[in-house]
């Protein structure tokens, strides 16, 4: 029971090392609190009486080690230790419980990195499970490995996740993931590239699976850091920046029949937010017409689609009414003017 809960702990903390004092002494504690139990207990088994010889050594074990001087620094060394038990005809029996503890630490070690990874793996998008993966990984005890993952709702990405061992601890944690886009067969005659990029978790503003999925088709990312509204875009260097871009301001320059309802808008909002486009209807000429709206690629304005998927220059189709507003004040003032100042004959 106590490995177990120990190996809990320095997975959980990884500031907990095997030989911290704080962990130690909590073991100690254990070990004198089974001695006390069993003090006057006189009708204990073979199996009882073997399992307290062991916990008494290990709480002279333990005392020496948080109560270091040099003659417990020399008696305590391992070789000079099994020499002590050998001849006492301990040696044995130590060396079965160590082996049946480290066993015990090793599957709970185990299972508590797994569980962990699981956790961190959902709350960067990840939710098919790699158990069998990574137990075994795991149970190799390497600094650091990676896996293919398959997102079960983007058949379109491809990933690899990273994982690396905190120096000198028994934890793991997700360090970063490539993804990388899955061509099509029809793609790959065509000789589309793979474009693939790094992210990491441990930055500042890590970005999610679905994120990341966006970024390397050239879709911004939208985050609210700090209050204010920012967008992650890829330039033409191939450099990802956080930009400025007022979504609702940009929406508002056009006459879009969702912005009148509050509930519309905001579901319009959300839907750019995440990266996805969204059907619109707008009114030009008393006449209704329905597009697809979504963010470009520099995160700088709007993108406008029929329903065939072609752009359509929303800028120019609204300048056009704006022209006609123009003429129409131009002309309202030159007739203001004429009143104001007639010809004289």
């Amino acid at each position: 029971m106590q490995a177990e809960q120990e190996a809990t702990q320095r997975t959980r903390n990884p500031t907990l090392r095997r030989d911290d004092p704080y962990l130690l002494g909590l073991r100690q504690a254990q070990y004198e609190s089974i001695l006390d139990g069993y003090r006057n207990r006189k009708d204990l088994t073979q199996e009882e009486k073997r399992g307290l010889i062991y916990v008494r050594t290990q709480v002279r074990n333990l005392n020496a080690r948080l109560h270091p001087n040099l003659l417990n620094r020399i008696r305590y060394l391992r070789p000079v230790n099994w020499i002590f038990n050998w001849i006492r005809g301990r040696a044995a029996l130590v060396d079965g419980y160590n082996s049946q503890l480290q066993d015990q630490d090793r599957r709970t070690v185990q299972e508590q990195n797994v569980q962990r990874l699981s956790e961190e793996m959902k709350k960067a998008g990840f939710k098919v499970s790699l158990e069998g993966p990574l137990k075994r990984a795991i149970a190799q005890d390497r600094p650091y490995f990676n896996l293919p993952y398959a997102a079960s709702d983007d058949a379109k990405t491809d990933y690899v996740l990273h994982f690396k061992k905190l120096p000198g601890t028994d934890a793991y944690y997700l360090d970063n993931f490539d993804a990388a886009t899955k061509p099509t067969p029809q793609e790959v005659l065509r000789g589309n590239p793979i474009v693939r990029q790094n992210f990491s978790l441990i930055d500042d503003y890590a970005l999610s699976a679905h994120e990341a999925a966006a970024v390397i088709r050239q879709i911004p990312v939208f985050r609210n850091i700090d209050g204010q509204e920012k967008w992650l875009i890829t330039d033409a260097l191939g450099e990802r920046r956080w930009v400025d871009f007022d979504l609702q301001a940009a929406l508002k320059k056009y006459p879009i029949k969702d912005l009148r309802d509050p509930a519309r808008m905001q579901a319009l909002v959300t839907a750019l937010h995440s990266g996805s486009s969204r059907d619109i209807t707008f009114h030009k000429n008393s006449q209704t017409h329905e597009l697809r709206v979504q963010v470009d690629s520099w995160a700088e304005g709007l993108l406008f689609k029929d329903k065939n998927g072609n752009l359509v220059d929303a800028d120019r189709i609204f300048q056009s009414n704006s022209n006609v507003q123009k003429v129409l004040s131009m002309a309202h003032e030159e007739a203001v003017v004429r009143e104001l100042h007639p010809r004289r004959f």
